[in-house]
C-alpha cells in the first residue's frame, strides 16, 4: 500500500470543473486506512460510486467513521439496520457475508448489502446527527499523524459526485 504522498490532488477541486469521485475519493480511498466524515445527507449511491476506491479502503483494514444527518432513504435506514444487528447476530451475520463473493460487484450491484455487511464488519461506523459543517479527513497508514492536513472541506454545489447536497 502507498501513501498520500504518492497521490497529486489538485490545489482546488471545484465540482463544476472535477470530478470529485474520479479526481479524490476513489485515489484518495485507495491509499486510504481511515476516512472520518461529517455531512448532512448520506445516501448508499456514494458507495456504488466510488466503489473502486472503497473496495482497496477494506482491503487495507480501512475503518470509516461518518456523522451524517438521519434523514436517510427507507432503503439506507433498513441496510444500516440490518448491519447493526448482524453484529450482534452470528446468523444474519454469515448471511450478509454468504451475499458479499466479490465486493467491487456487490457495491455496484447490490449496494445495500454491500453497505449492511460494510457495516456489520465495522469498516463503516455511522452516528446520527445534525452536522454544521462538512468535513472529510482521510489517513494513510503511514501519514496517520498527519491526517488533519488531509482535510477536505466541501461545499454544497452542483450534484458531480452523485449524491445530494454533497
Amino acid at each position: 500500500m502507498s501513501n498520500f504522498k504518492t497521490l497529486a490532488f489538485p490545489q482546488t477541486l471545484d465540482t463544476s470543473t472535477h470530478d470529485l469521485s474520479q479526481d479524490f475519493f476513489i485515489p484518495a480511498l485507495a491509499h486510504a486506512v481511515r476516512y472520518d466524515r461529517g455531512v448532512g445527507f448520506f445516501s448508499s449511491g456514494w458507495l456504488k460510486i466510488n466503489a473502486t476506491g472503497m473496495v482497496q479502503f477494506a482491503a487495507n483494514g480501512g475503518r470509516a467513521r461518518w456523522v451524517t444527518s438521519p434523514i436517510l432513504s427507507e432503503a439506507d435506514w433498513m441496510a444500516l439496520q440490518t448491519g447493526d444487528e448482524a453484529r450482534h447476530d452470528p446468523v444474519l451475520r454469515a448471511a450478509l457475508v454468504r451475499n458479499i463473493t466479490d465486493l467491487a460487484q456487490t457495491l455496484t450491484q447490490d449496494t445495500l448489502s454491500a453497505l449492511a455487511w460494510m457495516v456489520a464488519d465495522e469498516i463503516l461506523t455511522f452516528k446520527l446527527a445534525l452536522p454544521h459543517h462538512k468535513l472529510a479527513v482521510l489517513s494513510d497508514l503511514i501519514d496517520a499523524e498527519k491526517r488533519i492536513q488531509h482535510a477536505l472541506l466541501l461545499r454544497p454545489s452542483t450534484n458531480r459526485c452523485g449524491c445530494a447536497h454533497q
